[in-house]
């Protein structure tokens, strides 16, 4: 008798857990489906009387019309009363509100699939992952052709390194360096990671293949190099203030007047003051998955740094530095979409204007991922990655977080789809 309710019990509960785990799947699908229904049904989009920030100047056009259609802006026009949306066209209120390109986080990590709502939610519209996977690879097909919402996708190769950690593709030797180079290469990765490359005739050995491969390199240089060196092998970004190897003025002169794109991630780097308190309180920790904050929570900040270095990011603007906003998000306490606020906060903080900041996740990322023809602006003829706000972050960058709208890829998604994407998120990570 005890066995059979054993069997029974046993029974009803993978009963349970395949009908939760279906539902969630279902979910999932029904708020693909219908917002890509959004975009079949209604393909035009008129924003009516809102201000746009273009982020060619640092300047607010006030009262302007802007259509929208097959993913493109078609045209902004000063408002005019008498003007007459297109037939069929969705009409959008603009009145106080304003208008941004989407913005471009240049360094995150995904824990699955489900973080591309969170960039979504917070109006990423696209973000390059440093640390790729073959499924990476697919999730961007299935983005680039519309099969799946989120943000465009830029995936570096797995992590190349001289240590055996669980994400990292572990080299013994020169030889082995320069076949997996070809192969990732080969595969369509966007750009070869390295970190934790102590050897410098490694490092030398790797960037001259990437060189002849025309294969982009980015991430941690190795501890004993120097300005002159990156320069020399032609990094083509450097990740982590911590990172840049800046010592003495002249060094930073060069490093700004090279080609070398500089990504801070202050956020990772900066301390975090809610870490030790209850997960609960903190609204984007619900976004989480309870086995990453597990995790997080036996770890404290794997570095804080100094405020005096934090204030280097100063100087490197000043003397022209191509700088551009990445989060590390999924670090340490690190959530990704929403450490994007987090990080323009920090650039203004520790020495950039708010105009400077916005350009460093809008105009300037789209340079560095050389999408600057289409993207990273509010432009005639560029796509439609766009996100609308309550609040003009030209007067407060943390107004980036006042989200009314995001578009993307000339989808719309409001307030109330942002909401229900949310909760599909808060709940399946919080209850699986």
């Amino acid at each position: 008798m005890h066995s059979n309710q054993m069997k029974n019990c046993m029974k009803q509960i993978l009963i349970t857990s395949f009908l939760i785990i279906t539902n969630f799947f279902i979910f999932s699908q029904n708020i693909e489906l219908s917002l890509q229904e959004k975009i079949k049904i209604k393909a035009s989009i008129f924003i009516k009387n809102i201000n746009v920030i273009t982020m060619d100047s640092n300047y607010v056009h006030y009262h302007f019309d802007v259509l929208i259609k097959s993913g493109k802006i078609i045209s902004i026009q000063k408002s005019d009363n008498k003007t007459i949306p297109p037939k069929n066209a969705i009409v959008i209120n603009g009145e106080n509100k304003f208008l941004i390109p989407g913005l471009i986080d240049c360094h995150s990590h995904f824990y699955d699939n489900d973080d591309r709502w969170l960039f979504v939610m917070n109006g990423i519209t696209h973000t390059r992952v440093m640390s790729g996977t073959y499924e990476m690879l697919e999730l961007k097909k299935e983005i680039l052709y519309n099969k799946k919402i989120g943000p465009r996708l830029f995936v570096s190769s797995p992590i190349l390194g001289q240590n055996e950690l669980s994400d990292f593709e572990f080299v013994e030797s020169i030889e082995d360096c320069l076949e997996i180079i070809q192969d990732c290469k080969s595969e369509g990765f966007d750009c070869l990671k390295i970190a934790g490359i102590d050897s410098l005739s490694y490092y030398k050995a790797i960037a001259k293949k990437c060189q002849q491969l025309k294969f982009k390199l980015v991430g941690h240089a190795p501890e004993a190099s120097d300005t002159d060196l990156l320069i020399e092998c032609k990094q083509f970004s450097s990740e982590h203030l911590m990172f840049f190897h800046i010592e003495k003025n002249d060094e930073m002169k060069k490093l700004s007047e090279s080609n070398i794109w500089l990504c801070p991630t202050l956020t990772a780097y900066t301390e975090v003051p809610h870490a030790k308190k209850e997960w609960s309180s903190i609204p984007e920790y619900k976004y989480v998955h309870t086995n990453l904050l597990k995790q997080w929570s036996k770890y404290p900040q794997e570095y804080i740094a100094n405020s005096n270095d934090l204030y280097t990011l100063k100087k490197l603007w000043q003397h022209g530095a191509k700088i551009v906003a990445g989060t590390d998000c999924r670090v340490e306490w690190v959530v990704p979409g929403f450490s994007i606020h987090s990080e323009l906060s920090n650039m203004v903080k520790y020495g950039l204007s708010e105009f400077a900041a916005l350009q460093t996740a809008t105009s300037n990322a789209a340079a560095m991922l050389e999408i600057d023809s289409n993207n990273g602006k509010v432009k005639s003829g560029f796509d439609a990655n766009l996100i609308i706000l309550d609040k003009n972050p030209l007067e407060k960058i943390e107004n980036t977080k006042t989200i009314n709208s995001v578009i993307i890829n000339g989808l719309l998604l409001e307030n109330k789809d942002l909401e229900q994407i949310g909760l599909y998120v808060a709940n399946k990570r919080n209850k699986l």
